[in-house]
């Protein structure tokens, strides 16, 4: 049998270079980085060789299973799961649950689909979201939660719309939703192309703090940065660039 001290002691010395943590067969926690993922045999869960997936953690920090999308993992998910990402490229919709957080250490995540935040505590941290469409009506990178509040941190945003719809970086809802130390990019052909937008009978506060914010409408539209027809926008820090204006 292997020396468990002297996992201990190897898997906190390759801490740094794997990054979060995953069990071993004995127990300990080791590190889950490239060429190292979850073996699900039963209940119980090992390291073993093998691609980068998608991870799926307790709040515990224990590992569940990995998945081939985030959405099997999102459906997979319980209140106060953790979903870790890889690198790579994610083409799909997807809506993040009340208590789950979606995460990514990493630069070069990217999810190419909408993002609605479901509910109160949802989370997403440390990934590109990009919205790219060619469409009449609106384009929206990420939706706000109906109820309660949600977060981002460090998440950055690109919605272009090609055709003749509004884009949107943030679309709020009737929950509230945090943005913090990110950045948010919007382009809309020939509708308006709004960095965070607030819609008419929306009750839910939009925040966005350290972000860097820029909305251009290169044809029949306008761009702002911030925009309310409905529940306040609360922004501070950061930059703010429209074609139009600032704020409306």
């Amino acid at each position: 049998m292997a020396d468990l001290n002297n996992l201990t002691t190897l898997a906190k010395r390759l801490r740094p270079l794997l990054g979060s943590y995953i069990q071993n067969l004995g127990g300990q926690l080791v590190g889950e980085g490239p060429g190292i993922d979850i073996v699900k045999a039963g209940d119980v869960n090992t390291v073993g060789l093998g691609g980068d997936t998608v991870l799926l953690y307790h709040d515990d920090g224990s590992p569940v299973e990995e998945f081939a999308t985030i959405t099997l993992a999102l459906a997979a998910s319980v209140a106060g799961d953790v979903i870790e990402l890889p690198a790579g490229i994610f083409i799909e919709d997807i809506t993040i649950p009340e208590d789950v957080s979606v995460v990514s250490y990493l630069n070069n995540t990217y999810i190419y689909g909408t993002v609605t935040m479901g509910g109160n505590n949802a989370c997403m941290l440390g990934t590109n979201v990009v919205v790219i469409g060619n469409s009449a009506g609106a384009l929206a990178a990420i939706i706000g939660p109906t109820a309660g509040i949600a977060s981002l941190f460090d998440v950055w945003i690109w919605t272009t719309n090609n055709g003749t719809g509004d884009a949107y970086g943030i679309l709020g809802d009737d929950g509230e939703i945090k943005a913090r130390n990110g950045g948010i990019d919007v382009t809309s052909i020939d509708g308006d192309a709004i960095g965070t937008y607030s819609p008419v009978d929306k009750l839910g506060d939009c925040y966005s703090n350290n972000n860097d914010v820029t909305a251009i409408a290169s044809g029949a539209g306008d761009g702002w940065a911030f925009a309310t027809d409905g529940a306040d926008i609360h922004a501070t820090d950061g930059t703010a660039v429209g074609s139009t204006a600032p704020v409306r």
